[in-house]
């Protein structure tokens, strides 16, 4: 399936900076936002309804992009001119420009966390820091800029790191097997043998796969067995990222979970395996896992979970507003509350959510929480 390039989201109107591309696609009236990999390929294509919401700013140039594609990046220029760039192309702009970006420190630090390389990497937290005193009025704001930079880095540092060491030509791919000319029954059939499981290629054709055939249900199975084996690799999950995330969006909505994938899930969740490094998941696929656990678990067993992550982790405040209210309504039963999960209230849980007391939509929940430990 092909998406045009019909918009950019200008999110600092009027300044040079990076912008977001919106596509269109051919008898759909949804705007299309693309989701990429570390390796800055399409991994899915998503619809973002509230791109109205931004100033909207026309591309210069018609662009036609599909899954498994390279991705594009919107650019306006120092001199204010608006391209559209893959990430190789934002790198050769860095190259022959730098000099120039020294009085647009907004452009910069955004060019820097994609072309960080380790002999820039300390100077980008002092480019960081410039540029929050500048936008941002409080040090808390600045603060949350530095950390949500900095967190972008280890998929930068990745992707260069393969870019300036080649794959050797002695590495097998799954495309040296595959040719130019296959079909969804060839890719099924490559993709399902485990001997093709540690191709870094593997994923790009799973994606192929999937943009060819998306209501077959072997697509989603394939992609199960593959990720067993790769998170069996606690090194390698990060891996597994894009693929993830889109098995989970197909799970979300309807394609169904059987009891082996159930499992894994649960195990992502209690072993905190999904919250931050090395996996890094958007906020939306975190919501989405524990959206699917709440349905098919008991809601004892899931309150029990909850509780465990509310324990062991501090957790973004989209992700902490969902899931405390859910707690809350599942504990508030005469017998719910033992000795053992109060202490555990107590010491652990209620401490990390302090930073969220102000917030309206989840102070209330916590209010009740803490009555709950008393």
């Amino acid at each position: 399936m092909n998406f045009e390039l019909c918009s950019f989201v200008d999110f600092a109107p009027g300044r040079p900076s990076l912008l977001v591309p919106i596509f269109s696609q051919q008898g759909s009236n949804a705007p299309f936002a693309q989701t990429m990999d570390e390796f800055y390929f399409v991994t899915n294509m998503t619809p973002f309804y509230s791109f109205e919401e931004y100033t909207n700013v026309a591309p210069t140039e018609r662009r036609i992009i599909a899954v498994g594609d390279a991705g594009l990046i919107g650019l306006r220029t120092h001199d204010m001119k608006v391209k559209t760039c893959t990430v190789e192309e934002i790198y050769r702009y860095w190259e022959q420009y730098e000099s120039c970006l020294d009085s647009l420190p907004l452009l910069k630090a955004q060019l820097m966390r994609i072309v960080v390389s380790t002999d820039i990497k300390a100077s980008l937290y002092s480019m960081f820091r410039e540029v929050g005193k500048r936008y941002f009025s409080t040090q808390d704001q600045v603060r949350f800029w530095l950390e949500i930079e900095a967190s972008f880095l280890p998929k930068a540092e990745k992707f260069w790191r393969e870019q300036r060491n080649p794959i050797s030509q002695k590495e097998k791919l799954l495309s040296d097997e595959l040719g130019s000319d296959f079909d969804v029954e060839r890719l099924v059939g490559f993709l399902s043998l485990s001997s093709y499981y540690d191709l870094s290629d593997w994923s790009k054709y799973w994606f192929v796969l999937l943009s060819l055939s998306p209501s077959d249900e072997r697509v989603i199975y394939l992609a199960q067995q593959w990720l067993y084996y790769l998170f069996a690799d606690t090194e390698r999950t990060v891996d597994g990222r894009s693929v993830f995330c889109a098995v989970v969006d197909q799970i979300y909505v309807g394609y169904g979970i059987d009891e082996q994938f159930e499992e894994f899930l649960r195990d992502l969740v209690s072993e905190s395996t999904i919250f931050g490094s090395p996996l890094d998941l958007p906020d939306k696929t975190i919501r989405r896992c524990l959206e699917i656990l709440e349905v098919i678990m008991d809601q004892g067993d899931f309150a029990r979970l909850m509780l465990g992550v509310l324990a062991e982790n501090y957790l973004p405040r989209s992700i902490a507003e969902r899931i405390v209210p859910r707690v809350v309504s599942k504990l508030e039963g005469p017998e719910s509350i033992s000795e053992d999960l109060r202490e555990q209230l107590l010491d652990n849980i209620i401490p990390k959510l302090r930073l969220y007391d102000d917030d309206a939509s989840i102070s209330l929940s916590i209010r009740q929480l803490k009555m709950l430990a008393r």
